[in-house]
């Protein structure tokens, strides 16, 4: 008799260790992204700069360089582009910070010239079950 209750004590602890082990964590993990591209231009180009998310990424800053000259937004509304002209030889740059739990951001620089063109992305994403 004493036998069978230690068994199934045995059997009710291994129960419970195994439930609270498949248990889902409450607080599923935040990613912070920082994201940057930059480059020089290498001739005169048409410039898109855009900052894009899907699910719950929250942009908290975006900040672009074209020539020295940086403009920054805080707390964007996203999506968010903005077009416009380089010369050869400026530095460009944007940067995102944002944070995201099921969800992702991206930033895109893409120009173009008669003779030239150029592309540059990065992006950032954290998905949790």
């Amino acid at each position: 008799m004493k036998k069978n209750i230690l068994l199934f004590s045995i059997f009710l602890l291994g129960i419970a260790f195994l439930s609270s082990s498949c248990k889902k964590d409450d607080d599923p993990e935040t990613k912070t992204c920082n994201l940057i591209k930059n480059d020089t231009l290498d001739s005169d180009m048409d410039l898109v700069f855009k900052v894009e998310k899907t699910g719950d990424a929250n942009c908290t800053q975006i900040s672009y360089t074209i020539a020295g000259a940086v403009q920054t937004l805080t707390n964007p509304t996203l999506p968010w582009t903005i077009s416009t002209t380089g010369e050869a030889g400026e530095a460009i740059e944007l940067t995102a910070d944002a944070t995201t739990t099921n969800g992702s951001i991206s930033i895109n620089i893409s120009g173009s010239s008669g003779n030239s063109s150029l592309s540059l992305s990065e992006s950032c994403s954290q998905y949790n079950d």
